[in-house]
């Protein structure tokens, strides 16, 4: 399962980062949590399951799915 995190920017408050993983080999940022969010669910869907993990400023997890093409047959 690949794991995608999504954690506040660690420099520029209010802003999101999608941590380097092995579907985004890149950190990516974004001004919106809901497009750090949508882009990420994106490339998830092309890894057989990813799980997407959003964190609060504090580190502590706000919010977590999972999503792919596994948690896509399920539907």
């Amino acid at each position: 399962m690949t794991s995608f995190d999504i954690v506040p920017h660690p420099r520029y408050r209010g802003d999101w980062l999608l941590k380097p993983s092995r579907g985004a080999p890149f950190g990516l940022w974004y001004k919106e949590r809901a497009y750090a969010v949508s882009y990420t669910e994106w490339i998830a869907r092309e890894v057989e399951a990813a799980e997407i993990r959003v964190f609060d400023r504090d580190g502590a997890l706000a919010e977590c799915r999972v999503i792919g093409r596994t948690a896509q047959q399920g539907e």
